[in-house]
């Protein structure tokens, strides 16, 4: 609010559609239902309404700075979504996000790290830290890794 006015600030999603960039959506499984909808409302139809009474959306023209109605925002062709989202159910206690989404989006599984990802991961990280807490945190990790495949613990531990 500035003056007795409300004023809007652009969001993340409207910054990167307008300037075509990526925007990553974490753990999006813990979004609400109705903020998916929109989301795939976004990818299906190509545009949302936004709260400021503006619509973003796709052009079909290239120059969008002929576009008369000052209310609509055009959508870069280059914007992405990338979505990160946990498998549904127990532990993440998340949305079934590919049940909503999987027809729009393009779903990929990505499996546990190896122990060299992770080693790159942790030296990038913290370069400071000795190599041997490195490995140490690395056998850890990999033996709760083991310890859960087993059945012996539950995640998240």
């Amino acid at each position: 609010i500035k003056d007795g006015r409300i004023i809007f600030h652009d969001s993340p999603l409207v910054r990167a559609a307008k300037h075509g960039r990526i925007l990553v959506l974490d753990e999006a499984d813990k979004a609400p239902v109705d903020v998916v909808a929109l989301l795939k409302g976004l990818i299906e139809d190509g545009q949302i309404s936004l709260p400021d009474g503006r619509i973003l959306c796709y052009d079909d023209d290239d120059d969008s700075s002929t576009d008369d109605n000052l209310n609509v925002i055009s959508i870069h062709p280059d914007f992405r979504i990338w979505t990160l989202a946990n498998p549904a159910g127990f532990p993440f206690h998340g949305n079934d996000l590919a049940r909503e989404m999987a027809d729009v989006f393009s779903c990929h599984n990505v499996p546990p790290m190896d122990m060299e990802s992770h080693r790159r991961i942790l030296v990038s990280y913290g370069n400071n830290v000795p190599s041997h807490v490195i490995d140490d945190i690395i056998k850890i990790w990999e033996e709760l890794r083991i310890l859960h495949k087993n059945g012996a613990i539950t995640y998240p531990f």
